[in-house]
């Protein structure tokens, strides 16, 4: 009803590279069988808009039938609230995996989702990287995402496993919610690596800031995103923080300014980066700067009525 208005122009929000979202399946359902439907109505609005430029770039290609204009608002992040948050006691729904273990596709996620990389600034990477520790060893690892392929949670698990192997006093936290019954996939990932002991699940956190602030060490080790909060949320608790080199990811850690990005999100490529934390061969090369960001999120919304 939006876009058939008398508005002067309409908007509609895309999140993430929306024909990987409307064509993404679950062991062998469609995960959001809804925005498959929606693809057909989006040229009813005068302008899409995506989350972040480098979701821009890859909707336009992806969507040229479904879309008019393109355009970009990014998420807005209210740090002050995070730091309070991050204060309190952790709030999480427990994740009964037990009642999850039914059959589901247990095919590895980088075939279920195609991985949309870009080009890392190497020069950046290495003046993060040092020859010998500069910083605290890291130890404490967590993530904070939905259970579902895209995230790359079990490579990432896989990568783990073979840290513990050489630095046996690591843990991995998992917040997030499951999807599709796809965390049962993960937990038998865990168990058949014997892994339960140091690598965790704790289900959907309603305040999971109190956790990530503990931590050393931030993963988002995605095929795709939008354009992460959970990985602003870790920047605003200024965390080390280690993300795959996807065109969004890229685009958020201001090409490696703010976190570490992988080359690559196989198990070995992942663990590379994580030995490097372990390590304490790791400096960040600046802060991320809350205020900034929501000022640009700002002109992005006036220029809209330009």
């Amino acid at each position: 009803w939006i876009a058939a208005s008398e508005a002067k122009h309409t908007y509609n929000v895309l999140h993430n590279d929306m024909w990987l979202e409307s064509h993404k399946k679950v062991d062998g359902r469609l995960k959001n069988p809804k925005t498959k439907k929606y693809l057909h109505f989006w040229n009813l609005f005068d302008t899409s808009l995506s989350v972040s430029d480098a979701t821009r770039k890859i909707n336009d290609i992806k969507l040229k039938k479904y879309i008019n204009k393109s355009g970009v608002l990014t998420n807005i992040i209210d740090a002050e609230k995070i730091v309070q948050l991050s204060k309190e006691t952790v709030d999480y729904e427990s994740l009964n995996i037990e009642n999850l273990l039914e059959h589901v596709d247990k095919q590895n996620s980088s075939e279920i989702t195609k991985a949309t990389f870009g080009d890392v600034d190497m020069r950046k990477r290495e003046l993060s990287i040092h020859s010998v520790a500069s910083c605290k060893k890291a130890t404490k690892f967590i993530t904070n995402s939905r259970l579902s392929p895209e995230k790359n949670i079990d490579n990432l698990i896989l990568a783990f496993v073979k840290l513990h192997s050489e630095y046996p006093n690591v843990e991995l936290h998992i917040f997030g919610k499951d999807v599709g019954n796809y965390a049962s996939v993960l937990y038998d990932l865990v168990l058949s690596n014997q892994a339960e002991n140091y690598i965790k699940f704790y289900g959907y956190a309603k305040n999971p800031f109190p956790a990530i602030a503990s931590a050393d060490v931030f993963l988002l080790p995605s095929h795709t995103e939008g354009q992460s909060v959970a990985l602003m949320e870790a920047m605003v608790l200024g965390k080390n923080i280690v993300a795959s080199n996807i065109m969004a990811n890229i685009e958020l850690l201001n090409g490696g300014d703010y976190g570490l990005l992988t080359i690559g999100n196989n198990p070995d490529q992942l663990f590379e980066s994580l030995k490097i934390m372990a390590d304490g061969k790791y400096t960040r090369l600046k802060n991320f700067d809350s205020q900034s960001h929501n000022e640009l999120v700002l002109h992005q919304f006036d220029s809209l009525f330009e």
